[in-house]
């Protein structure tokens, strides 16, 4: 989810042309049209809200529109398929087995390949995590950012940061049975 929207229109107010998703809740997406809204009338940007309920913002070089995405959907992702992503980034999205081959899946339908995800989570359930890496290496080049390259303030051995390309088919499946393991880390 997107919580506030912050990291969106941050990255709206720098150029990017910005897809802001979460879950579908009245309360959270009204929350982040809002504050789109207030960003664009700040910046002298416009802000319109279509009749399907999504809100769309142009700033000096960005925009930011706010959409409902639940995993769960395919009809949702199929239309997303259809956009030219070329970047992904995903915060605290790994917390159920249940919920990592919808997110996968959901991944797949907004990448394709030179697409970059970026994934930050915190490793709050193993077993999840270890199913995740073991489905993403099927799809995507994984590189894992060294904690010693996090923010001192912030870094956390449960902590992971993930950068993702999309690999132009899927890899062969691994024989060796072993389960998953962390991907590697990148070099300086």
């Amino acid at each position: 989810g997107a919580g506030c929207g912050l990291l969106g229109i941050g990255v709206a107010i720098l150029g990017g042309h910005v897809l802001v998703t979460d879950m579908d809740d009245s309360l959270v997406l009204d929350n982040i049209r809002h504050n789109i809204g207030l960003n664009a009338s700040h910046l002298g940007g416009s802000s319109s809200t279509s009749g399907s309920g999504s809100s769309s913002s142009s700033f000096a070089a960005g925009s930011a529109t706010a959409a409902a995405l639940d995993w769960h959907w395919p009809d949702v992702c199929a239309r997303l398929q259809a956009q030219p992503f070329d970047a992904v980034v995903c915060s605290d999205v790994v917390y159920k087995e249940g919920q990592v081959a919808p997110l996968v899946q959901t991944l797949l339908a907004v990448s394709r390949p030179g697409t970059v995800v970026w994934v930050c989570n915190e490793d709050r359930n193993q077993t999840a995590t270890a199913l995740f890496f073991e489905q993403l290496k099927v799809h995507f080049a994984i590189k894992r950012v060294p904690t010693s390259k996090q923010h001192p303030d912030h870094r956390d051995e449960l902590l992971y940061i993930l950068r993702l390309r999309r690999l132009a088919a899927p890899a062969p499946a691994s024989s060796s049975g072993g389960g998953a393991s962390a991907p590697a880390e990148e070099g300086d």
